[in-house]
């Protein structure tokens, strides 16, 4: 809790508002357990409480236990665990964030909660996960289990979207590769759901997505480097993030991440564009 500075605060805290750097290591009463920070760790989410908090402008209104440390009435097993995810963020690449930490699913909610009060929610909360449909099309492609799958009937360049637009928070799509023919080519992306695509959508401007072949698009545009993007197989399972205050798009298969910056704005749509006869991509 935040209160209006005390008088009585001992010497060793009156001498932390004279002069703070990122270096300094605090130590902090969380409900009971006491744990030592970086102030670096606790300040690198610039726009959150929790950095404000512990910025060097407003310790001195914080609560202090009996021994001067600062006090937070949190849950502490909550609290641990972001400050596990800060510390690992604090050192991973920016296209490789830590993952979210796991909770209970009956106190997902608790922790979410105090997620969002310390103004985390962008790195910390879990994204939704999409149960979606397909329902738009282009010439060549049907739609089968009730809006779960398409398929492209013949040879040629053609795209499906899902229903659901994403404007803002996280969303996740999970989709399977059913069929993909030798040699055959799938993109899956996300796309603005205001655009109107063509039979060649991954050249869309606002198209940002994986293919076969090692194929990464940005804007609609080839890129060269892959960063390790080999491209889909038939049976591959996949998950496909959108984080929209983040402006990143991430895809997870096989246990690797892979990024792509998000340079335009939303509302987004899962599309796939597909070329060969027989290709099924599935929602699940």
């Amino acid at each position: 809790s935040i209160r209006r500075p005390s008088s009585n605060l001992p010497t060793h805290a009156m001498e932390e508002r004279k002069l703070t750097t990122p270096d300094d290591v605090l130590t902090i009463n969380i409900g009971g357990k006491k744990t030592t920070v970086k102030r670096s760790t606790l300040t690198q989410v610039p726009e959150s409480l929790l950095a404000h908090m512990f910025s060097g402008r407003w310790e001195q209104r914080l609560d202090r236990d009996e021994d001067g440390h600062v006090f937070l009435d949190f849950n502490p097993v909550f609290m641990f665990k972001i400050l596990n995810y800060l510390r690992a963020l604090r050192i991973s690449p920016v296209d490789h964030p830590p993952s979210i930490p796991v909770i209970d699913q009956e106190q997902q909610n608790d922790f979410d909660g105090l997620v969002r009060y310390l103004g985390l929610e962008n790195q910390l909360c879990a994204p939704i996960s999409t149960t979606d449909k397909f329902s738009l099309t282009y010439s060549g492609i049907t739609i089968e289990r009730e809006g779960a799958s398409v398929r492209q009937l013949s040879l040629g360049l053609a795209w499906a979207s899902a229903k659901k637009v994403v404007s803002m928070g996280k969303a996740v799509w999970k989709f399977r590769i059913d069929s993909l023919p030798k040699d055959g080519w799938i993109m899956a992306a996300v796309i603005n759901a205001h655009a109107a695509p063509s039979s060649e959508s991954f050249s869309c401007e606002s198209c940002y997505g994986w293919g076969c072949r090692s194929m990464v698009f940005v804007q609609g545009e080839y890129q060269k480097f892959s960063a390790g993007w080999v491209g889909f197989q038939e049976g591959q399972e996949c998950e496909m993030e959108v984080d929209c205050e983040g402006k990143r798009v991430t895809l997870r298969t096989f246990g690797q991440h892979y990024h792509i910056p998000l340079r335009s704005s939303g509302p987004w749509r899962f599309h796939v564009n597909l070329q060969d006869a027989g290709s099924v991509v599935t929602l699940l």
